[in-house]
């Protein structure tokens, strides 16, 4: 990029898994009453407390270049990057959603992002 120019790269990455666990008075555990599942073994026949997990990736990426050019700074910048967070239920009563899907899982939140940046200022002005 010639004597005055440089290029730069960088980037993050993060892979996180928490369970949000919290313990709750047994006045607040949910109980199945009745006989909708009949034929089914109930799991928690004291009660349950589902408890959700989140298992997030983490990135971003950003490679630019940036020097002088006939008495201005320059800089010129691209970004990308993604955060994915899949939210699941843990310690659950719902066998049957459990059955029909094989997972417990509450969705999968996305916030992709990009970006690019030009930015042009003046370089130092000789004092008069």
């Amino acid at each position: 990029m010639g004597d005055d120019a440089e290029f730069y790269v960088y980037g993050t990455y993060a892979n996180k898994n928490c369970p949000l666990l919290r313990e709750l008075p047994a006045a607040e555990y949910y109980f199945l009453y009745g006989s909708c599942w009949r034929d089914e073994p109930y799991q928690y026949p004291y009660g349950f407390s589902p408890q959700e997990a989140t298992h997030e990736i983490d990135y971003g990426l950003t490679s630019g270049g940036k020097g002088k050019m006939v008495g201005w700074n320059w800089d010129v910048s691209t970004t990308y990057g993604d955060d994915d967070v899949k939210l699941s239920t843990i310690h659950s009563g719902n066998i049957g959603l459990y059955a029909a899907t094989g997972c417990l899982t509450g969705g999968l939140l996305r916030w992709p992002a990009e970006g690019d940046a030009v930015d042009v200022e003046p370089g130092p002005q000789p004092r008069l």
